[in-house]
């Protein structure tokens, strides 16, 4: 039966039959690009519950999709910065190593200074 059949049949939105199809929640296949309803010998019926709540499933499918998305970017974020963080650790030096040098470069500022003030 084509969506157009099974609209007529029902008095659901071409759009309506078109989403639950996608959705998964109305048997179909497609033939050189045309949908057919899989009524299998049922004799296709809409209860008014399932289509009202359509658009509220769409639209939580859309924010559901979304969220994803960004969970997928924030995550990505995450390790991004991990990765930077573990860079950046490495290229400090050792509390000692920079100690010492800090240490070095001040007693060779003083006894510059002294050196020179001697000399």
């Amino acid at each position: 039966m084509t969506i157009a059949e099974y609209a007529a049949h029902t008095g659901l939105a071409d759009s309506t039959i078109r989403r639950r199809i996608k959705r998964g929640t109305l048997e179909a296949h497609q033939v050189d690009g045309r949908w057919f309803i899989d009524v299998n010998g049922r004799e296709p019926t809409q209860t008014p519950e399932q289509d009202d709540q359509s658009p509220l499933v769409d639209q939580l499918q859309s924010e559901n999709a979304h969220l994803r998305e960004q969970v997928d970017r924030l995550t990505h974020v995450v390790a991004m910065q991990t990765q930077s963080h573990a860079e950046l650790t490495k290229q400090l030096p050792a509390p000692r190593q920079s100690l010492l040098c800090h240490l070095s470069s001040a007693v060779s500022r003083l006894t510059g200074s002294n050196q020179q003030s001697h000399g």
